[in-house]
């Protein structure tokens, strides 16, 4: 989920890449299994860009508020002393 929100954000792979000390593969191999998974294209890629489809911006939305939940979510735990939750 981060690296999808990573392209998103920065707009590019080889940028998503650098910033998740990751291969350029690996993100693209990442999406391409989101998109698998979905069934759908939520990116247009060309070799020098990479455009978003309505899919994109409809899963992204869902994305940050289920990210959003978790860190409300994980805060709370963490007030409580549920967890000892790093990171």
């Amino acid at each position: 989920m981060m690296t999808f929100v990573g392209v998103v954000e920065t707009g590019s792979l080889t940028t998503t890449a650098v910033a998740m000390q990751l291969p350029i593969a690996s993100v693209s191999r990442n999406i391409q299994a989101v998109e698998g998974h979905l069934g759908t294209t939520l990116f247009n890629r060309t070799t020098r860009a990479v455009r978003d489809t309505e899919e994109r911006r409809i899963y992204y939305g869902r994305r940050l508020r289920l990210l959003a939940d978790m860190t409300t979510r994980r805060r709370r735990l963490v007030r409580r002393g549920e967890t000892r939750w790093e990171g």
